[in-house]
């Protein structure tokens, strides 16, 4: 589980192991652990200087207890790979050699996961002709039972948990060391893991930004960092924030240099240092920080933790491992925020379309672009991005999708700072005890079962359910709701909020039930921690948002990365600014042979078949910055449009595939 965005963990629970439950002599396992990462969110107006801001929390619940954090590294192959019962000789002899063709051994697939086993045996031995380091490894992974029994008749058991050799090769198995989150830790021991640039002290810039110092020193991979993480600080490198700490540092001997040591500003990213492994010092409380650790979107939080749940009021147990994901705000200017009070503009535009509109077709005719009107009516829409041109008359037409347009002077152009416009909306369900009636439900319950209610019988099976959140339409109101109500983790099961169950309790009249009500409600009390975190000063009523609602437009909103759709979501090409403007040189051809196992000329052929004579990377000119080369398929685009672009543009549209356009 990563970090969402840029903030600060500002309060956490982590427990050393699971905590347990009982019901109907179950032992249920659980994990009461979180981390609570505060975000700021502040857009300017550039002319006015006018601020939208205020401040949320992501709170990410149910994280795996440290004791079943990965101590040691585990293996994954990468291609089918021998396992084997014994290790053949090393350097055998002929009688050697025919010995071990006949040693049993069974081939595990790509993608089985392997562990160490204790005291690190390794033992070397040789497979046609080449010598390898054989390692004793768990299988970690389950695999088929068909495969299980096939590895039987070979003479290798291959189940869950059993131990046998392998060949460890680069080729065929890769290492994966865990990554620890570093917000648990008070002084972090880390080495850099690539070369860095230590900074000096940060200075200010006019407009109030820690802007990183001048590059002061050269810090080579393997260099020794020691800092407190209750320290980190952001400083604006170029256009960025980066994660930093004033590190002292020792970098490695080497043959003609001495190890050097001192004091500098380092980048402390998860993807530049590997935290020397230690036990945390505040595990087995709620602890809100003295001072809040910055962290990085996308590093790390934690992992999934283990929970088991009553598998009915007879007993047996349901588990699945899961993180409770909330983005939530009591901040009062949320309000000004959504009303884009400070009118600011940028990021993605919308033209809020009206019902009715007279809608027109672009066409062509003796070489002059018009705009025709159609026999058609426009719907009420919002469209996201939309296509703006002009005519010979300087007149504005917006199109709205499938080849029509509307005029501009017709529809409400928005930017992603105009929340309220385009769509999101606040349900104020504060005082709410967390108990759905069936006998008087809320009127937003029974407007979501009518438009979800697909067979009009006034109930909601799964099926409808599902069906409906699949539904973009409704994905997407969905999405934009920020709804009030009390938090599930303020009160104790003794608060007047759980009343609720003791009514339940007297109305059902079930011992079985009786039992399961109190087994909860031993939960409910491990599981609060808001009201117990007094430093922060939280209320019970928070804003809740849907985080892939917020995420699209309070994060990121300044990077105006294309966009693309996943399923039905539509997300930023983020890795497009990850090219840093060096090119592909002869060693990566052959360092990415090596890692995939193959010739360097078919890693050259792939390259070129993809991205034509042009290279991975393209300038128009030499004044231009280099951009990644993509082909395009041109029969694909004939087909999806029908080949209506096929003779007036045959180098885009074109039913036959050979040759297609590289476009960069």
């Amino acid at each position: 589980m990563r970090a969402i965005a840029d903030g600060k963990v500002v309060a956490f629970r982590m427990l050393e192991d699971y905590l347990t439950s009982t019901f109907q002599g179950e032992s249920l396992r659980y994990s009461n652990c979180f981390c609570l990462v505060e975000h700021e969110y502040c857009e300017i107006n550039p002319e006015t200087q006018a601020k939208n801001e205020f401040t949320f929390y992501s709170l990410y619940k149910h994280l795996l207890p440290w004791r079943h954090y990965q101590s040691g590294e585990t293996l994954v192959l990468k291609k089918g790979w021998n396992a084997r019962n014994s290790v053949p000789h090393a350097n055998p002899d002929a009688e050697q050699r025919s010995a071990d063709a006949a040693l049993p051994k069974i081939t595990l697939p790509a993608g089985t996961e392997l562990a160490l086993c204790g005291g690190g045996q390794t033992k070397r031995g040789s497979v046609g002709g080449k010598e390898y380091e054989f390692v004793r490894v768990t299988i970690k992974s389950a695999l088929p039972a068909a495969l299980q029994q096939k590895g039987e008749q070979a003479g290798v058991v291959i189940g869950q948990g059993c131990e046998v050799w392998i060949a460890n090769s680069p080729e065929a198995v890769e290492c994966i060391k865990p990554q620890k989150p570093s917000w648990l830790y008070d002084q972090i021991e880390a080495e850099l893991t690539q070369d860095m640039m230590g900074r000096a002290d940060p200075t200010m810039s006019p407009a109030g930004q820690w802007m990183a110092g001048k590059k002061c020193v050269s810090l080579p991979a393997g260099t020794r960092v020691t800092y407190d993480a209750h320290r980190l600080e952001f400083h604006w490198i170029g256009n960025e924030a980066r994660k930093m700490a004033r590190c002292s540092y020792i970098t490695p001997a080497g043959d003609d240099a001495p190890s050097l040591r001192g004091v500098a500003w380092v980048r402390v990213e998860d993807r530049f240092i590997k935290v020397v492994d230690k036990a945390p010092t505040q595990l087995g409380q709620l602890y809100v920080l003295p001072k809040p650790v910055a962290i990085c979107a996308g590093e790390t939080i934690g992992y999934l933790g283990l929970v088991e749940t009553p598998g009915s009021l007879m007993g047996g147990k349901q588990s699945k491992h899961q993180v409770h994901l909330e983005v939530f705000t009591q901040d009062p200017r949320l309000d000004d925020v959504l009303a884009n009070k400070a009118k600011t503009v940028g990021g993605t535009r919308y033209a809020k379309v009206p019902a009715d509109l007279l809608l027109h077709e672009k066409q062509t005719q003796d070489g002059k672009t018009q705009w025709v009107a159609t026999q058609a009516k426009s719907q009420a829409a919002l469209v996201e991005s939309p296509q703006i041109e002009k005519d010979s008359a300087q007149l504005e037409w917006v199109g709205i999708g499938a080849g029509k347009y509307v005029k501009e002077s017709e529809v409400e152009l928005l930017s992603q700072h105009d929340w309220l416009k385009i769509g999101f909306k606040k349900v104020d369900g504060s005082g709410s005890d967390g108990y759905l009636d069936p006998d008087a439900p809320p009127s937003f319950f029974n407007d979501l079962v009518k438009s979800f209610d697909t067979n009009k019988d006034g109930k909601l099976s799964s099926a409808e359910i599902r069906a409906a959140l699949r539904n973009p339409k409704h994905k997407e109101q969905l999405q934009k709701l920020i709804v009030k109500h009390p938090s599930e983790w303020y009160e104790k099961s003794s608060s007047t909020a759980y009343a609720w169950l003791d009514k339940l309790k007297v109305a059902l009249g079930l011992p079985e039930f009786d039992q399961l009500v109190d087994h909860e409600k031993q939960r409910i009390d491990q599981l609060e921690w808001m009201q117990s975190a007094t430093k922060l000063t939280l209320e019970k009523d928070s804003w809740y948002f849907s985080p892939v609602g917020i995420m699209a437009l309070a994060i990121n909103t300044k990077n105006g990365h294309p966009k693309t759709y996943l399923g039905d979501t539509l997300n930023e090409i983020e890795f497009l600014s990850f090219y840093n403007g060096e090119v592909v040189e002869e060693s990566d051809y052959v360092n990415a042979a090596s890692e995939l196992g193959c010739e360097v000329n078919a890693i050259k052929a792939v390259a070129l078949t993809e991205t034509g004579s042009t290279g991975s990377y393209y300038k128009f000119s030499d004044q231009d910055d280099a951009v990644l080369s993509i082909l395009f398929e041109r029969h694909k685009f004939s087909n999806m449009t029908s080949g209506k672009y096929d003779k007036s543009y045959p180098e885009i549209s074109n039913p036959v595939g050979q040759g297609g356009s590289t476009l960069c």
